[in-house]
């Protein structure tokens, strides 16, 4: 369906804008232009035109007001390192959307068309897209959660360098990991699959961590046969929290004068391996996985 443009030609000023999108909150700003499309038995949904923001103008027999009907949905759109913005399941929010419509006897809006609005709204209104969130955490965030749940994005706790952070507290297992590793090398710890002697892994947090890195290939084959990344997301948490679990109660490097062991080249194989592990989930997922954080 073809939409009409004529869009705000009094745009909001650039500092003002700016100003705005750093804390937009919740139905308190509105950009510079929305979009209207007309209904009718005869055709159907029809006359989309993208237009300046501003009040609509109903005739007062115009039935909503007289039934209460209504149907709200919403979604975000994010910017891209490339300059692009990406809007995340909009198939999805115009499917519930159209559910949520002749749950009370609105005419269901197809969803290309909801599509098709929305699409040329973000275009018009590019600017408003805040970009203070890195891509990292945005994708993760909208990963993290299933595509039939709704999802939270608290852009505050993203910016936060914090264990409350999902995609900071597995970035900084990775890096930590990695960490371990560097200092092993210090201290002459020879690691690998070569120096891996699994019989002296006895501590119930290594056999926990053991299990744990043995789950990763059953969760990714369900996660591609279900269509579910979230369950990559959810795993790699785990498997964060577990690895704290597990350096915590075993020591991984010597102490003071202590000489490295075959036990300590045996943890620091497990480290390895968790960190290998945690790498490719975020790879699968499109995330970074630093080294040093």
């Amino acid at each position: 369906m073809k939409i009409t443009s004529s869009p705000n030609t009094n745009s909001v000023s650039s500092d003002e804008r700016s100003k705005k999108v750093l804390e937009p909150g919740f139905g308190k700003y509105y950009t510079d232009n929305m979009v209207i499309a007309q209904w009718s038995e005869a055709t159907g949904w029809s006359d989309a035109k993208l237009q300046a923001y501003g009040p609509l103008t109903l005739d007062p027999a115009t039935m909503v007001f007289h039934y209460g009907q209504e149907v709200f949905e919403g979604m975000k759109a994010y910017a891209q390192p490339d300059g692009g913005i990406s809007l995340f399941r909009p198939e999805a929010n115009a499917k519930r959307f159209a559910k949520s419509a002749a749950r009370i006897a609105l005419p269901e809006m197809p969803v290309d068309f909801f599509v098709q609005t929305v699409e040329a709204l973000v275009k018009a209104d590019k600017e408003w897209v805040p970009k203070k969130v890195g891509i990292d955490a945005a994708r993760y965030t909208l990963i993290r959660y299933p595509t039939d749940t709704p999802m939270v994005m608290d852009v505050d706790l993203l910016k936060k360098n914090t264990n409350d952070n999902p995609v900071y507290y597995v970035q900084y297992a990775h890096a930590r990991i990695c960490a371990v590793l560097r200092n092993a090398k210090d201290f002459g710890i020879a690691y690998g699959v070569n120096f891996y002697n699994p019989e002296l892994l006895v501590h119930e947090q290594e056999r926990e961590l053991i299990g744990f890195l043995a789950q990763y290939p059953r969760i990714v084959a369900s996660a591609a046969q279900m269509r579910q990344p979230h369950r990559v997301a959810r795993f790699i948490e785990d498997l964060a929290a577990q690895y704290h679990r597990f350096y915590n109660d075993c020591r991984v490097l010597p102490l003071g004068e202590e000489k490295p062991t075959q036990l300590n080249s045996a943890r620091a194989t497990l480290s390895l391996a968790a960190a290998q592990v945690i790498s490719n989930g975020l790879e699968l997922l499109g995330v970074s996985a630093p080294e040093r954080m």
